[in-house]
């Protein structure tokens, strides 16, 4: 029996039946040419047929340029930093809001704060507690609290992607064609005779196929971000200005008291003058606090001012023989909150 084994001339063209199901990643890096586009190889046997991608994305289809469908589906990193650029201007807005905000509620809080302490001496020269007084002051918190502005100093974005592809096919063809003939008989002479003949022919034809595409991507995006004080000039201080009663001191001569030929004291004529705020002279009966820094006044009429608002002090400093050498004295005059202060060469 013949057994004739004929394999086709040409492998049959495999085309799948089912549609193609959407893929959730992106194409096979070593299927694209990534840059500046490229073919792509074609196995044999295989139809050349466009890459599924997911849905709103390019097609790309296999053996042409793709330059243009790269350049379309750049922009997505271009989204990406888009993206984190406008969160960035969003957050760096709503941090300066912040601190503005904060600037207003520190301005409009008020604290009374102490500004001076004047101390009036008793006769031992001992602070008499009782006569203490303190001067405030109410000003902005602002003043001690500054509030600190932040900025983003650096934001970096690095991306890394990782896509693949993987295609397999397998396929078995045979064909199988049998043929048997058979023949037989007898003859008799002069009574005749049998012949038999017998014939039998089978063909079987076995086809298998199997194809397998699997596709995968995997990547990640990463986001460093520096958040730190922004280097700004301090709030200005305001300055303090105070309107009110004015004090001038004019100082004197100096003369000297002597015992025979020994000098014993030096004394200076000091002419305080007070005016109100509108430069008038200050109305009589006033009383002003004098410090003399250790020298012995001595007033014409009392501590008040008289009918031209002046006050008329002599100072005087006792010498020794150790020392008679001139030195500097600091004073002050004081009405009320207002101080003045002066300085004596005896």
């Amino acid at each position: 029996m013949p057994d004739d084994n004929k394999p086709p001339k040409d492998k049959p063209t495999v085309r799948s039946t089912d549609p193609p199901t959407p893929l959730t990643e992106l194409p096979a890096e070593g299927l694209v040419g990534l840059g500046t586009g490229g073919d792509v190889a074609v196995p044999d046997g295989l139809v050349a047929a466009p890459l599924p991608l997911r849905s709103g994305s390019i097609t790309l289809d296999v053996g042409t340029d793709i330059t243009d469908q790269l350049n379309q589906a750049s922009p997505a990193f271009g989204n990406v930093l888009t993206a984190v650029g406008n969160a960035v201007a969003a957050s760096q807005q709503t941090l300066d809001k912040s601190v503005v905000d904060t600037v207003k509620k520190l301005n409009d809080t008020k604290i009374k704060v102490v500004t001076q302490v004047v101390e009036e001496l008793n006769a031992d020269g001992i602070p008499d507690p009782t006569k203490t007084q303190l001067i405030t002051n109410e000003v902005s918190v602002l003043n001690y609290f500054t509030p600190t502005f932040h900025q983003w100093r650096r934001v970096s974005i690095a991306m890394d992607l990782a896509v693949g592809e993987f295609h397999s096919e397998q396929g078995v063809q045979f064909t199988k064609h049998q043929e048997s003939t058979s023949g037989g008989g007898s003859f008799l002479w002069g009574f005749g005779g049998w012949f038999n003949f017998q014939h039998a022919s089978s063909d079987q034809s076995v086809q298998t196929d199997a194809e397998q595409n699997v596709a995968w991507s995997s990547g990640q995006c990463l986001i460093d971000a520096e958040l730190a004080p922004r280097n700004t000039g301090k709030l200005p201080v305001p300055a303090s200005v105070t309107i009110g009663p004015q004090i001038y001191v004019t100082q004197g001569a100096v003369s000297e008291q002597k015992t025979g030929e020994i000098v014993t004291s030096r004394s200076v004529a000091l002419l305080i003058e007070l005016r109100k705020t509108s430069g008038e002279p200050m109305q009589q009966g006033v009383n002003i606090t004098l410090e003399t820094g250790g020298l012995l006044p001595s007033f014409a009429t009392g501590s008040s001012t008289d009918i031209n608002g002046q006050v008329k002090v002599t100072l005087t400093r006792s010498l020794s023989a150790a020392s008679k050498g001139f030195q500097k004295f600091q004073g002050s005059v004081n009405l009320k909150s207002i101080t003045t202060g002066f300085t004596v060469l005896l």
